[in-house]
Parts: C-alpha cells; sequence; structure tokens
C-alpha cells in the first residue's frame, strides 16, 4: 500500500528526514506541480546540507503557488542562512506584499537589516512588529538584542523583561538581562539573572563564566575560582574561563597554579577577535596575558568597532594577524608587561598603522619613573618614590617616613600599608624580600577633616572630570567613601564635575593639564589630591584607570553624562587615527 502524505509529514516531524524526502519524492513523481510537497521536500534537502537543491525545490513550489507567503519566507531563510542576506532581503519583502501582517516576514527582514548593519531601519521594523502585538516574542528579543548592539541597555533591558514575563524559563533570555544589567552597571540585578539562567538550565556556561568575572571584580576569588571551574567541567576547551581562572589564581597568590591555566589557555589561542556589524573600524588591542592591562570593558564602543585582542606575549614569530584600522596599546602597567617588551617592539617595527598608547611611552609612567617625568611642573607636588627589590633599601627612605608601601603589581590600594616611624619600617623589612614601591607620605587632610582624591581622565591629552571621593580615611576608594546617599558629598562631587577648573584654582588646573601634556598618552588618568598651599598632591598616573558608567536609577546616576563624554572624547580620538591613514 502506497504512503501517504500523511506518513511522510509524520516522518517530517519526528524526524526520520531520509524516509519523509523517499515519501515526498514519490508523491511529486505523481503530482510534480504540488507546492506543499516541493516546499517540505526543499526544508528537508537545507537540512541535510544541500541549500542549492533545496532553493530550486522551494523556488518550484513558489511557481505552483505564486501567493503563499511561507513558501517565500522559507526561501528567505533558506538564503539567509547561506549567507546571501540580499536575496533573503527580496525573499521576506515579496512574502510582506503578499501578507502586510506577517509579523514573521518583518522579523526575518529585521535579521538581514542588521546584517547589512542597517540597525536602526531594522530597530523601526520590530517596533511595528511590536505594534501589531506586544508580546510577539521573536521580535521582543531580537530587538532587545539590537538595542544591545546600539549600546542602548536600558531599553535592551526592559525589552528582556517583557520577554520573561511571557516565557519565564527562558535561560537564554535571563543571561542577556544579565549582561544587560551588567552594562548598566547593576551588578546585583546580573547576579540574580545568571543565577536565574542556570535554574533554568544547569550547563548554561556563559552564566558561569560571567558569574565568575563578576566575582573575580569584587576580588571574591574563591567563589570566583569555583565558577570558571564549573564552566570548564562543562567545557574544558572554553579559553575564556581558564584565562580567568589563572587570573584569579594569580591574585590569591597561587602563581604556579596560574601560569598552568594561562600558558595552556593562550598555547591554545593568543588572537580573540570581537564583530559588530554596525561597526566602522577595527582595532588591533595589544594585551598581556597577565594582570598589567587596561581594563576596556566600557571605553571602546561596541558598536563602532571590531576589537581584535592579541595576547603579544604569546605570539610566535611571524605572527598572521586579521585585517586592522588601529593599533591600541592596553598594556598599561610596566611592572607586570615587562616581558611583552621584545615582541611587541618587534611587531610595531613594521607596523605602518596608527598606534596609540605606544609602549615606549607607556614605560615612563611607573611609580619610580614618573617623578622625574612630571618634574619642575608648577603647583605639583610629586612624592619622592623608591623600588626596592629584595634587603636592598636605599638609607635615605629613613630620613622620609612616614612612607607608603606597596607591592608592585598592585592596585586599587591592595597591599598598600602606612609605615608611621622606624621600628614599623624596620619590622616591615625583614618581614618581607618581594618587589615593593617606596613613597613618602604626604597628610592630605583637607581642613574639615575629610581626606579627598580626584581622578581627572586624558583623552588626547585633554583633562576631562571622572569623580571625586571624600573619606574620613586616608585610603580613598571610591567604592568605600560613602559617596552614595551623602548630599553634601555628592553635591560637592557635581561641582567638580561642572567645571573642574573652578573647583581646583587656575594654578592647580593649569597643573593638571600639563601633566596630561607631559605624559604624551592618547589615553591616560591622574588621581590626586589638593594640599592646604593649593598644589596638587599626585598619587598616580597612568593609562590604567578604569571608567566605567552608573547604574541609572542609581544615587550615583549624576555622573554619567560626564562619563559619556568620556566615551565620546575617546570615540572621537579613534575617528581622528583612522582619518590619518
Amino acid at each position: 500500500m502506497p504512503l501517504s502524505f500523511d506518513d511522510a509529514w509524520a516522518y517530517h516531524q519526528t524526524g526520520r528526514l531520509d524516509e519523509a524526502a523517499e515519501v515526498y519524492a514519490e508523491l511529486l513523481r505523481a503530482q510534480p506541480d504540488c507546492a506543499e510537497v516541493l516546499h517540505l521536500l526543499g526544508n528537508i534537502e537545507y537540512r541535510k546540507g544541500n541549500p542549492g537543491r533545496a532553493i530550486d525545490l522551494i523556488e518550484k513550489a513558489i511557481e505552483c503557488d505564486s501567493g503563499s507567503a511561507v513558501y517565500r519566507i522559507s526561501l528567505g531563510h533558506v538564503h539567509r542562512r547561506s549567507g546571501n542576506l540580499q536575496a533573503a532581503g527580496n525573499c521576506y519583502r515579496a512574502a510582506l506584499e503578499g501578507a502586510p501582517a506577517s509579523m514573521l516576514a518583518a522579523t526575518s527582514l529585521a535579521k538581514v537589516l542588521t546584517g547589512q548593519a542597517r540597525l536602526e531601519e531594522a530597530a523601526e521594523l520590530l517596533q511595528r512588529v511590536l505594534a501589531l502585538d506586544s508580546r510577539y516574542l521573536p521580535a521582543l528579543n531580537e530587538l532587545g538584542d539590537l538595542c544591545m548592539q546600539l549600546e542602548r541597555y536600558a531599553e535592551a533591558a526592559q525589552l528582556y523583561q517583557r520577554s520573561l514575563a511571557i516565557e519565564p524559563q527562558d535561560a537564554r533570555i535571563h543571561f542577556c538581562l544579565g549582561v544587560a544589567s551588567n552594562q548598566l552597571g547593576d551588578e546585583t540585578a546580573a547576579v540574580a539573572c545568571f543565577h536565574a539562567s542556570l535554574q533554568c538550565r544547569s550547563d548554561f556556561i556563559e552564566a558561569c563564566y560571567n558569574l565568575g568575572v563578576i566575582d573575580a571584580e569584587r576580588q571574591q576569588f574563591a567563589t570566583a575560582e569555583a565558577w570558571f571551574r564549573r564552566a570548564l567541567d562543562i567545557d574544558p576547551a572554553y579559553v575564556d574561563a581558564r584565562i580567568n581562572l589563572s587570573g584569579v589564581l594569580q591574585k590569591a597568590g597561587r602563581v604556579a597554579e596560574a601560569r598552568v591555566f594561562r600558558d595552556q589557555a593562550y598555547r591554545q589561542q593568543c588572537i580573540f577577535t570581537r564583530i559588530s556589524r554596525s561597526a566602522v573600524r577595527t582595532v588591533l588591542i595589544l594585551f598581556d596575558a597577565g594582570t598589567g592591562n587596561m581594563n576596556l570593558s566600557y571605553l571602546l564602543s561596541r558598536r563602532h568597532n571590531n576589537m581584535i585582542d592579541w595576547m603579544i606575549e604569546y605570539a610566535p614569530e611571524g605572527q598572521r594577524l586579521p585585517p586592522f584600522d588601529l593599533v591600541f596599546n592596553a598594556m598599561g602597567d610596566q611592572d607586570q608587561t615587562g616581558s611583552t617588551t621584545v615582541p611587541a617592539a618587534r611587531f610595531l617595527r613594521t607596523c605602518t598603522s596608527p598606534v596609540l598608547n605606544r609602549p615606549e611611552v607607556v614605560a615612563r609612567t611607573s611609580r619610580d619613573r614618573i617623578p622625574e617625568l612630571l618634574a619642575g611642573i608648577d603647583g605639583l607636588h610629586v612624592p619622592r618614590t623608591w623600588r626596592v627589590e629584595g634587603h636592598d633599601w636605599p638609607d635615605e627612605i629613613d630620613q622620609h617616613l612616614p612612607v607608603l608601601v606597596r607591592p608592585l603589581d598592585s592596585h586599587g590600594g591592595a597591599g598598600l600599608q602606612l609605615l608611621h616611624n622606624q621600628d614599623e619600617l624596620d619590622s616591615f623589612k625583614v618581614g618581607t624580600t618581594t618587589p615593593h614601591y617606596v613613597t613618602a607620605f604626604c597628610d592630605y587632610r583637607s581642613p574639615d577633616g575629610y581626606f579627598r582624591k580626584y581622578r581627572i581622565i586624558f583623552i588626547d591629552r585633554q583633562p576631562l572630570p571622572y569623580h571625586l571621593a571624600i573619606s574620613l580615611h586616608w585610603v580613598v576608594h571610591y567604592a568605600t567613601a560613602g559617596m552614595p546617599g551623602v548630599a553634601w558629598k555628592i553635591d560637592e562631587e557635581r561641582r567638580f564635575l561642572e567645571d573642574p577648573a573652578a573647583v581646583l584654582g587656575p594654578r592647580a588646573y593649569a597643573a593638571i593639564k600639563a601633566i596630561g601634556a607631559r605624559m604624551e598618552l592618547d589615553y591616560a588618568g591622574v588621581d590626586f589630591s589638593l594640599l592646604p598651599d593649593g598644589r596638587v598632591l599626585l598619587f598616580e598616573a597612568n593609562p590604567v584607570m578604569l571608567v566605567h558608567p552608573e547604574p541609572e536609577s542609581g544615587a550615583l546616576a549624576h555622573k554619567n553624562p560626564y562619563i559619556s563624554r568620556i566615551f565620546d572624547a575617546f570615540e572621537e580620538l579613534l575617528a581622528r587615527a583612522q582619518r590619518t591613514l
């Protein structure tokens, strides 16, 4: 007894594609112009890896039934997944001509427009789809993803929240909401979303990885390690997890273990490419494999820039690189990136593209070299700094008590100590042989009893204010200074952000501008305070200072317009450098 269309469809639905195809072919021998059978057989051919055959069959189906929007959508899918976006777009538009309310055709066309970097057109089309049905999940998710590419993170978060109201068990949507929340600076919400995605799907490896990254940033190294190891249990070849696990182990003092994971990761892969459909340039970023790099999570716009991360320390001689327009050196701490000096110099000798933050210029900003670099600037006090290794302590340090001591590879105050007198200094000398910086301490307490630390970012040598932290403790960190919720502190910071020259005074502001000019870096920052006599007291000046946005609904949202100015200025810097090509 011959098999029927219903038999073929049953095979098709249960994945028995070869059997379904045999029945469809038999049916076509009896009725060659059966549009639905041609269409379904075309879909099977595509699933079997035969896109050319699939296109022929579906085109024949359209010839037999030119009014079917479904067939044109299917043909568009085959073209799009085969990389022919122009043909796919034509199919979806033809489907919309016959069925203007087809949300599937419109959403599929939006995917094509996104692939063609016509992001605003795609977003407008998806908005029209949602005007027809505000709960159409494919359009909500597609528009959410598109808003992420457009760096409209708040809008993306709202769209993902709407999607979750419809499909609360979708692990991917929870994850995407977490990424958007993290971009908005709301780590708490991000963590909750990543945990929710794991509740929906326990092997969601990207959620494990992102939880590890956040815990590492919070210096919760034990839990960060656990997350990265869980990700590697899911996929032992997950290079990013291996890299970050190495960083966590390094910070926890487990140097030998860290080196093993680091070597494994970068010998497997030392070039990492991130592509954006709307990018106007490609930036090659030079990285060290350790912890001496700038954090570029927010500074480089993912919307406008393709990025090639190159761990140059592991690059074999003659490394072949993808095409790029600019080079940005993200290795900001010379004390931790010394092993890259030779390969970086080798590459730069033959590089013909513009190079920002050249390594040899960055090297002049180490703590022991910065006093010489900035010497002679009026209105600036740079405390004397010594680099000490082993037991070789210069005698003159004893004459500059009290002093600050910190490990060479330290940032953010990690390991920083204040030694008040000779006894404390002698005890410290006996107890350590690791390399340290020693800096003469200067009491910079303001008349009101508070300590103040200002941060200004230089983009192409021009100063832009980033924040002011006010604390009762001499170690001033913005995160621990208790700024949120204290109105007078926020008001004072706001005045600094609005007009740093007026707050600092003409002499001090001129000194700050001179620091930016003297460093000659395309991106750098300076942390400083004001002494009672109005001079600038320098804490540090280098490229590794992080700039990040604040949650729009948080107590520090007042900073965001000024942070956006920094990001915009950096993007303009890249555009100027690109024009020099």
